[in-house]
C-alpha cells in the first residue's frame, strides 16, 4: 500500500539531512548509526507511518542486510525470520 507523502520539500530536506549525518559521522560509526536510525524514524513518523508500518520497513531493511550477507538465492530469509522479528518487537 503506497502512502502519499505529505510534503515533498520537507521530505527532500530530511533526506539531505540524513545524508549529511552519514557523511559527518562516518568517523564514529556507532554515533552515525544512532543518528541515522533516529532521523529515519522521525521522517517516517512525520509522514504518517504507523508503528506497524515502521516495523515493516525495518523487516525490509533486515531482509536486504541478510541477502547481502548470505549472497544470492536468499530472498525468503525474512519470511522465515518474521516470527522472530515480530516476537522481538512485542
Amino acid at each position: 500500500m503506497e502512502r502519499p507523502i505529505k510534503d515533498r520539500t520537507a521530505l527532500k530536506r530530511s533526506c539531505e539531512t540524513l545524508e549529511r549525518i552519514v557523511e559527518i559521522s562516518a568517523q564514529d560509526q556507532e554515533r552515525a548509526a544512532r543518528l541515522v536510525a533516529r532521523s529515519f524514524y522521525k521522517i517516517l513518523r512525520q509522514n504518517g507511518f504507523t508503528q506497524n508500518q515502521i516495523i515493516n520497513v525495518a523487516e525490509h531493511l533486515l531482509d536486504g542486510l541478510i541477502r547481502d550477507m548470505k549472497g544470492p538465492g536468499t530472498d525468503d530469509l525474512t519470511e522465515q525470520a518474521q516470527p522472530e522479528i515480530k516476537a522481538a518487537v512485542k
